[in-house]
């Protein structure tokens, strides 16, 4: 997997591969993560002796170019790059894993891994966590992507190729398991399955362990509600619509309410979002914040808001952060995270870029405090019955360990097909 924070000393946070890859080795296996040098988040390159702190996983890590912008042409070179030494590595290894787990993104590891898992007769699964390589084509206006999609029609064949022969997909949701079936183009079998992201419980921590200016803006105004948003300030979750909302509240008219708005993170419109929050007393913009900080944040918080900027369907990770937080979420995505919101009563939902209901959402759910607790506590017993990691990953764990246990009659068919 390339492009996830890897568990090494000093990163405390834990995504997708690393909780399976923990879980994986507190049950007593020995696990492999393939990956690129590169940190995606900090854009840095981690150091040559970098080791895991898990016990019994080891990382093998390729060094590619390094790239500043998520959506460019380096990046694409990068990874082809990552690719080839990882694939390179793993030849010369002559380790027999008992089974290979690969994430698309990247598509081209995810092939080159599959290959080998086709070529040595080991079951390969493929888990799938974004549309790529579709991700290039969205920067493009609409009339140039189908010219894009023939620049990029050999990343097509590859991924069609892997999917064919991957022993089944596994998807953080079902529009992602759909599109890899799809593009397989076989329907869904027993063994596909749809496994979320799920995120570990937030630590104990107290306000100490916020931010100075979040601390004191909290201490000298001991009634106001916190309304939070801790993420990426990128393309799809853009905070700025929550300033524009956030300027109806301030000032002393007959709309001001006492409500603090924390914006943290950083990205691509960090700049915007600092110009556009100019001289607003109620909104703070604390930049990006460790495990704690944001823990104690999120602990702090009466309100979170996702602000996606496109009618996409997407469950992304501050989600399952914020249902931990047992508070409320005001979210304008699509898909699986808009039904459970409007079938769980955990928050509510409104269209991308409306400022008007977004404010008027936030009016509604902190102007009534019983409602408040009632959608915060709804929030954390649906976190803790279906998405907190413990639960999540055993389960992962217990199907990758049946997978490798059981060969299905479908891989053996895909041996004999590839002899």
């Amino acid at each position: 997997m390339i492009g996830e924070m890897l568990p090494v000393r000093g990163q405390k946070r834990r995504l997708r591969t690393a909780l399976l890859a923990d879980t994986l080795c507190s049950r007593g296996h020995e696990v492999t993560w393939w990956s690129s040098r590169f940190d995606h988040d900090k854009k840095q390159w981690l150091p040559e002796n970098a080791q895991a702190e898990t016990p019994n996983l080891h990382l093998e890590l390729a060094r590619g170019l390094g790239y500043a912008h998520n959506y460019s042409v380096r990046r694409y070179f990068d990874h082809r790059l990552v690719t080839r030494r990882l694939l390179h590595a793993a030849r010369r290894s002559g380790q027999k894993p008992d089974l290979i787990l690969a994430t698309v993104p990247d598509h081209n590891l995810a092939c080159g891994m599959t290959r080998i898992g086709v070529d040595l007769g080991i079951p390969v699964v493929i888990d799938i966590r974004d549309q790529w390589p579709e991700i290039f084509l969205r920067p493009l206006p609409a009339s140039l992507q189908p010219f894009g999609r023939l620049v990029l029609a050999k990343d097509f064949r590859r991924l069609r190729w892997c999917l064919q022969r991957a022993y089944c997909l596994t998807a953080m949701m079902g529009p992602l398991l759909d599109w890899g079936l799809a593009i397989a183009g076989r329907s869904r079998s027993d063994d596909d399955q749809v496994l979320p992201l799920g995120s570990k419980d937030l630590p104990s921590v107290g306000q100490e362990a916020l931010p100075a200016e979040v601390r004191d803006a909290i201490r000298l105004r001991p009634g106001a509600r916190v309304i939070t948003f801790a993420g990426t300030f990128g393309e799809f979750y853009n905070p700025e619509i929550i300033v524009r909302a956030a300027r109806r509240f301030q000032g002393s008219g007959p709309q001001a309410k006492d409500y603090l708005f924390v914006l943290a993170g950083d990205g691509q419109y960090v700049r915007t979002v600092n110009e556009a929050a100019a001289g607003m007393s109620n909104v703070i913009l604390p930049g990006w914040l460790g495990p704690e900080a944001i823990a104690a944040l999120l602990r702090s918080s009466h309100l979170f808001i996702i602000p996606c900027t496109k009618p996409i369907p997407a469950f992304p990770n501050k989600a399952f952060a914020y249902l931990s937080a047992g508070a409320p979420i005001i979210s304008s995505v699509y898909g699986e995270l808009r039904d459970i919101i409007e079938q769980t009563g955990i928050g509510a939902n409104f269209e991308p870029g409306d400022e008007e209901a977004l404010a008027a959402k936030i009016e509604q759910i902190l102007g009534n405090e019983e409602q408040r607790c009632r959608m915060g506590q709804a929030a954390r017993q649906l976190y803790e019955e279906k998405f907190s990691s413990d639960i999540i990953y055993g389960e992962f764990a217990g199907f990758l360990e049946n997978l490798a246990r059981n060969r299905s009659a479908r891989q053996r068919e895909l041996e004999r097909s590839t002899r």
